[in-house]
């Protein structure tokens, strides 16, 4: 694997975690605040 080859994978895997991140947080709007872990939105 050359240098380029190992950034775009990297990338890759950071645009992953930011769109799963992004779905759990549009799940966590609408299930409300869940006492069981720290949402990342306001509970108020």
């Amino acid at each position: 694997m050359n240098h380029s080859d190992k950034l775009q994978s990297i990338l890759f895997v950071n645009e992953l975690l930011k769109i799963s991140k992004g779905i759990k947080n549009q799940r966590e709007k609408y299930v409300g605040c869940d006492s069981s872990h720290i949402l990342e939105i306001d509970c108020n």
